[in-house]
């Protein structure tokens, strides 16, 4: 069974803290992933990802509309998007570009 562990991903002194799964060497995704299938590059990770998702959606844009400011509360302004909806491309269409 996978373990999830805390992992501290920025400088000293931050207190950001991000978590990863680790399945281990000894578990039968990674065997079957990493040692079966040799995938241990990105780009053998992707072509490995592209057979497995051949016509799923992958990669997702939206355009922008528009932009407004938004003031806050402290004075500071902000832009807020206003977003069409998503444009989804699949795994052998993004394999493609």
């Amino acid at each position: 069974m996978p373990q999830v562990r805390a992992v501290s991903r920025r400088g000293p002194g931050s207190k950001g803290v991000s978590f990863c799964r680790d399945f281990g060497t000894g578990s039968a995704l990674y065997n079957d992933v990493i040692v079966r299938s040799g995938v241990d590059t990105v780009t053998k990770a992707f072509d490995y990802a592209v057979n497995k998702f051949r016509g799923q959606d992958c990669l997702g844009t939206r355009e922008i509309l528009g932009v407004e400011d938004e003031v806050q509360k402290n004075g500071k302004v902000f832009q807020k998007l206003q977003l069409g909806e998503y444009k989804w491309m699949t795994y052998d269409e993004v394999r493609i570009i």
